[in-house]
């Protein structure tokens, strides 16, 4: 064995998530490891872990490599725990894989130089391999350091039969520490890819576009699995969960068929508008389907059309509708800014948020990641405003500010949308809170206005008052037998 110990860490301090959510893939290069017998462990920083913590992480377990899961966003701060890691443990390699690494590849290793190997693309086999005794250069999907030269093997083909990929069971990922124990919603990722080319979008270098799924049984398996030792939240984070309507029919059916009782399932990610109607909204609620989230982005066909969603608002308006109308805690996902929009556009993309009595709506900072087609756009017209190692690593800069302008929204525009977008989202919040204290008469108002400001203030990076709000909500709901689905963005 060339590494016999390795230890999985997730980097980015606390401070930057509201919420600490399993990471998934971690979760599965666990797993790959366990399957070849090589001795692991794992350290989630954003449990509010620091540098201090890691040491002793390092100290106890002794490990030969460190494994890091990468995100471009915040990346600087991750090159700056591999750089300390690397001072501290010199002899100890590190290999760094995720996202980031897949879309910027060689330059990683040249701008970080603690990273000795990089794994691009799904990175199961790949570090399984690496641990190994096989020769660097013929494991396919790694980028290695050979003295002064930075080698790149080329990439890995995909993996087509997702169901001989073990699952994660989180064994060593202290799962009380996220979020009240059982009560979190485990991630399930039950496909890989997405064959869409949103302008915006950086999935295809990390996943491709080749849709791979796994079978009905197999991912009900796991539900089954979470299921015998007390878990009933889960949460899907599939890019694409809804692109095979018949694959969705047929996990609903095997949920039913194995009687698992009182799930309270999510689809965070963003469900696209066109691949559901009634009756598949219909059979997932059956199954435990509670919440929702579509990815809207605008709201005339004008923009989606710019931004290549391949959807018409027609499609999104009908999807929204059918999902209120069954009960669903329903999310809007929104992104403003884009190419051709106009302020004209964006009153359409409130008027749509306003429409519908949603649970929420997200408007969010359209963000030029590196190797989408919006980033060639706005770097060929020299539109940034902020650069882009600068913005990608600053969390005010990303929420709160425009990082590009374009000729239909100057910068001064795009100042007072953020304003406006704001107050739009609160409304929308006041209004769901005011449905759910409704049976409070003449207090309704004054409870939703209470509520509305708690989240404003913050009180939802509080995961205590977070869940005393969700009980609250989840009583009121019951009250008026709504069901006990609930929104965790509440």
């Amino acid at each position: 064995m060339r590494y016999k110990r390795v230890l999985l860490v997730q980097p980015l301090p606390k401070a930057y998530f509201y919420d600490p959510h399993l990471p998934v893939g971690l979760g599965y290069i666990a797993e790959a490891l366990k399957k070849v017998a090589i001795e692991y462990d794992c350290l989630d920083m954003c449990l509010g872990l620091d540098m201090k913590d890691l040491r002793q992480k390092i100290d106890s377990f002794r490990p030969d490599m460190i494994g890091v899961g990468m995100k471009t966003y915040m990346y600087q701060k991750t090159y700056d725990v591999m750089n300390q890691i690397k001072l501290l443990y010199p002899e100890i390699k590190i290999v760094a894989g995720g996202a980031h690494i897949s879309t910027i590849r060689e330059k990683a290793l040249r701008d970080c130089p603690a990273i000795d190997y990089g794994v691009v693309r799904e990175g199961e086999a790949t570090m399984m391999e690496l641990c190994q005794d096989k020769p660097l250069e013929e494991i396919r999907g790694l980028i290695f350091k050979d003295h002064d030269k930075i080698l790149d093997t080329g990439d890995r083909d995909f993996q087509d039969n997702l169901d001989a990929v073990p699952y994660p069971r989180f064994e060593k990922f202290n799962l009380e520490r996220y979020l009240f124990s059982s009560r979190i919603p485990i991630p399930i990722c039950s496909s890989r890819g997405c064959p869409y080319r949103c302008t915006y979008c950086s999935v295809a270098c990390a996943s491709g576009r080749k849709f791979r799924f796994r079978s009905a049984l197999n991912v009900v398996e796991e539900l089954a699995d979470w299921y015998k030792s007390g878990y009933r939240s889960f949460s899907f984070v599939d890019d694409n969960f809804t692109l095979l309507p018949q694959r969705v029919y047929e996990i609903c059916e095997e949920i039913r068929r194995r009687q698992l009782h009182g799930l309270r399932l999510h689809c965070f990610n963003g469900v696209r508008a066109d691949k559901v109607d009634r009756q598949l909204l219909k059979s997932m609620q059956e199954a435990g389907f509670c919440l929702l989230s579509f990815g809207v982005e605008a709201g005339n066909n004008k923009v989606l059309k710019s931004l290549k969603k391949s959807e018409t608002i027609e499609q999104i308006e009908q999807a929204i509708q059918q999902a209120c109308d069954l009960g669903y805690e329903v999310t809007l996902y929104f992104i403003f800014g884009s190419p051709r929009e106009t302020w004209d556009d964006l009153q359409d993309s409130i008027r749509l948020a306003l429409k519908y009595p949603v649970s929420n709506v997200a408007f969010h900072n359209l963000i030029p990641f590196p190797h989408t087609e919006l980033y060639d756009y706005v770097e060929e017209n020299c539109f940034f405003v902020y650069p882009p190692e600068k913005y990608l690593n600053s969390e005010k800069l990303l929420n709160h500010k425009p990082l590009f302008v374009t000729p239909e929204m100057p910068l001064e525009m795009r100042k007072k949308a953020i304003k406006l977008l704001k107050r739009t989202k609160r409304k929308v919040r006041h209004n769901y809170y005011t449905r759910i204290f409704k049976s409070y008469d003449v207090f309704a108002g004054p409870l939703a206005v209470m509520a509305t400001w708690a989240e404003e203030n913050r009180i939802s990076k509080n995961q205590w008052l977070r869940r005393l709000l969700s009980d609250l909500k989840k009583l009121l709901l019951r009250k008026k037998g709504l069901g006990t689905s609930l929104s965790s963005e509440g």
